[in-house]
Protein backbone atom coordinates (compact mmCIF):
# COMPACT_ATOMS: atom_id res chain seq x y z
CA UNK A 1 0.00 0.00 0.00
CA UNK A 2 1.56 3.25 -1.18
CA UNK A 3 0.17 6.62 -0.07
CA UNK A 4 -0.12 9.14 -2.90
CA UNK A 5 -1.81 11.97 -0.99
CA UNK A 6 -2.68 12.46 2.68
CA UNK A 7 -4.58 15.67 3.38
CA UNK A 8 -6.07 16.80 6.68
CA UNK A 9 -9.39 18.63 6.29
CA UNK A 10 -10.12 20.36 9.62
CA UNK A 11 -13.36 21.92 8.36
CA UNK A 12 -14.97 18.52 7.78
CA UNK A 13 -12.97 16.85 10.60
CA UNK A 14 -11.45 14.14 8.42
CA UNK A 15 -8.32 12.96 6.65
CA UNK A 16 -8.59 12.57 2.90
CA UNK A 17 -6.20 9.98 1.55
CA UNK A 18 -5.40 8.65 -1.90
CA UNK A 19 -3.33 5.52 -2.24
CA UNK A 20 -2.32 2.73 -4.58
CA UNK A 21 -3.09 -0.80 -3.46
CA UNK A 22 -1.59 -3.89 -5.07
CA UNK A 23 -3.78 -6.98 -5.35
CA UNK A 24 -4.17 -9.93 -7.73
CA UNK A 25 -7.91 -9.37 -8.12
CA UNK A 26 -10.38 -6.59 -7.37
CA UNK A 27 -10.26 -6.29 -3.55
CA UNK A 28 -13.74 -4.78 -3.10
CA UNK A 29 -14.80 -1.89 -0.89
CA UNK A 30 -15.07 -3.95 2.32
CA UNK A 31 -11.58 -5.41 2.07
CA UNK A 32 -10.06 -2.03 1.18
CA UNK A 33 -11.83 -0.47 4.17
CA UNK A 34 -10.28 -3.09 6.49
CA UNK A 35 -6.79 -2.59 5.05
CA UNK A 36 -6.97 1.19 5.38
CA UNK A 37 -8.18 0.87 9.00
CA UNK A 38 -5.29 -1.48 9.82
CA UNK A 39 -2.74 0.68 8.00
CA UNK A 40 -3.93 3.93 9.66
CA UNK A 41 -4.58 2.26 13.04
CA UNK A 42 -8.15 3.55 13.30
CA UNK A 43 -11.55 1.94 13.82
CA UNK A 44 -13.07 0.48 10.65
CA UNK A 45 -16.33 2.41 11.25
CA UNK A 46 -14.49 5.72 10.74
CA UNK A 47 -13.30 4.84 7.21
CA UNK A 48 -15.35 5.64 4.09
CA UNK A 49 -14.05 4.39 0.73
CA UNK A 50 -15.16 6.79 -1.99
CA UNK A 51 -13.39 5.43 -5.04
CA UNK A 52 -11.79 2.14 -6.04
CA UNK A 53 -10.46 2.09 -9.56
CA UNK A 54 -8.35 -0.44 -11.41
CA UNK A 55 -7.23 -0.96 -14.98
CA UNK A 56 -7.81 -4.19 -16.87
CA UNK A 57 -4.89 -6.57 -16.34
CA UNK A 58 -3.14 -4.30 -13.86
CA UNK A 59 -2.52 -5.27 -10.25
CA UNK A 60 -2.54 -1.68 -9.00
CA UNK A 61 -5.79 -0.18 -7.72
CA UNK A 62 -6.32 3.54 -7.03
CA UNK A 63 -8.23 4.19 -3.81
CA UNK A 64 -9.69 7.43 -2.48
CA UNK A 65 -10.97 7.32 1.10
CA UNK A 66 -11.93 9.51 4.04
CA UNK A 67 -11.00 8.83 7.66
CA UNK A 68 -13.22 10.69 10.13
CA UNK A 69 -12.28 11.70 13.68
CA UNK A 70 -15.43 10.17 15.21
CA UNK A 71 -18.67 8.44 14.19
CA UNK A 72 -20.85 11.51 14.83
CA UNK A 73 -18.86 13.59 12.33
CA UNK A 74 -19.10 10.80 9.79
CA UNK A 75 -22.88 10.47 10.18
CA UNK A 76 -23.38 14.24 9.97
CA UNK A 77 -21.39 14.66 6.74
CA UNK A 78 -21.84 11.47 4.73
CA UNK A 79 -25.03 11.21 2.65
CA UNK A 80 -27.71 8.92 3.97
CA UNK A 81 -28.80 5.89 1.96
CA UNK A 82 -32.44 6.15 1.03
CA UNK A 83 -34.60 3.12 1.57
CA UNK A 84 -36.68 2.10 -1.41
CA UNK A 85 -40.27 1.08 -1.03
CA UNK A 86 -41.30 -2.42 -1.93
CA UNK A 87 -43.39 -2.48 -5.08
CA UNK A 88 -47.02 -3.15 -4.28
CA UNK A 89 -49.03 -5.58 -6.31
CA UNK A 90 -51.70 -4.03 -8.48
CA UNK A 91 -55.21 -4.71 -7.32
CA UNK A 92 -57.41 -6.37 -9.80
Amino acid sequence: MKTVKDFSNPLLKRREIELVLQADSNPGFGEVKKKIAEHSKVDENLVVVKKLKGSFGAKDFFVKAFIYENVNDKEAIEPKVKKTKKPTEAAG
